[in-house]
């Protein structure tokens, strides 16, 4: 019993799989996953495990279609800040999330979300601003909602225009469609308007192919844009977590280098060499009753047992204090890790048929 209990007492943080590598190139993707909260918030698992894959800097969500009366604790995921813009009232579809790496530093600027789905983003990286811009267009909006939707997402990027950015990333659903973005959709007034703004300002639209994919119809209505195309690395669609979801996921990477945050000391354990006789004979000898006894306070009982579980671990148990970078991301397993290569390659040979279909 009092083996487990140091055992357990030290190694509060063990992760199942550590070790692993990130990439220090800005890394972001986006999906549209049709309800964040649906099913006890199963999609937010399936959204942690695919980021175990690269490790993201930022995770752009739409259509959450989370209210204000949800915590951020239903949608905490670890490492990361949730910049949200919910769903507004008397809708049933919407609600944007921007979720940040939490050691990058980041402003969320309100003052910039000029209009209802839209989540805003500045940080800095040597002195050089850049701008995440998520937003999600209901499909169900009214005329006059329309125009409106059209002349906030001009004066955003206008706003954002007049700070210098370094560059600007916008994401998201936008209900749009355009043969120039994809040759299979058809243009609507939608895709007109939306090309429209982005020639004003100089940006480059760089999705080719359908990101909402069903058994009959494929269509590209999830975009990433920006000013400057030539720092885009990547672009990649990569296939749905969830098979009730069609919108398939926006990975980007960006040719900025994220800084990684600073390393710290950890001490390591080596527990198939603890001497565990000795361990028993300390923990026999010592005189709990009297000790603990005598102290009148439960917090200073716990702080004195806590105080001699570890001085008996750190002459029993040899250990080594190293430093840890802390960027490594935790591993999913390998066989997770095959699977999913697998399900990626059979989602790309899909796309290419289509492709090669008249």
């Amino acid at each position: 019993f009092w083996k487990a209990s140091i055992f357990l007492h030290i190694c509060g943080d063990v992760e199942q799989n550590p070790g692993g590598s990130e990439n220090d190139f800005f890394q972001i993707f986006h999906w549209n996953v049709n309800s964040l909260s649906a099913h006890q918030f199963q999609r937010l698992s399936l959204i942690e495990s695919y980021n175990s894959t690269k490790n993201f800097h930022f995770i752009a969500i739409t259509e959450t279609a989370l209210r204000d009366s949800d915590p951020d604790e239903n949608i905490f995921l670890p490492g990361y800040i949730p910049l949200r813009n919910n769903l507004p009232e008397n809708t049933t579809h919407g609600g944007v999330i921007l979720y940040c790496k939490e050691y990058l530093a980041v402003k969320h600027r309100v003052d910039l979300q000029k209009f209802e789905n839209f989540v805003v983003a500045e940080f800095s990286i040597s002195n050089k601003k850049v701008f995440i811009v998520v937003v999600y267009r209901r499909y169900s909006l009214s005329q006059d909602e329309v125009e409106l939707f059209f002349q906030k997402l001009n004066e955003v990027i206008t706003d954002i225009n007049n700070e210098n950015p370094h560059i600007i990333l916008l994401t998201g659903d936008l209900n749009a469609h355009n043969s120039a973005w994809f040759n299979g959709d058809a243009t609507d007034h939608f895709g007109t308007s939306t090309q429209a703004i982005f020639d004003k300002h100089n940006l480059t639209q760089l999705v080719n192919q359908p990101t909402y994919i069903t058994n009959n119809s494929r269509t590209c209505i999830d975009l990433v844009v920006t000013d400057q195309p030539n720092l885009v690395l990547n672009c990649e669609i990569h296939p749905s977590l969830h098979p009730n979801c069609h919108h398939q996921i926006n990975y980007v990477k960006i040719n900025i280098n994220c800084p990684p945050p600073p390393p710290f000391p950890r001490r390591v354990w080596h527990y198939n060499r603890a001497n565990s006789e000795a361990i028993r004979g300390a923990l026999l000898q010592y005189e709990w009753e009297r000790i603990l006894g005598n102290m009148t306070s439960i917090d200073e009982q716990v702080e004195k047992f806590n105080a001699v579980l570890s001085n008996v671990a750190k002459n029993f148990i040899p250990h080594d204090d190293i430093i840890v970078k802390p960027k490594d991301p935790p591993w999913i397993t390998k066989n997770l890790k095959i699977s999913y290569n697998i399900y990626r390659r059979k989602y790309t040979r899909f796309v290419k048929k289509w492709k090669s279909t008249p």
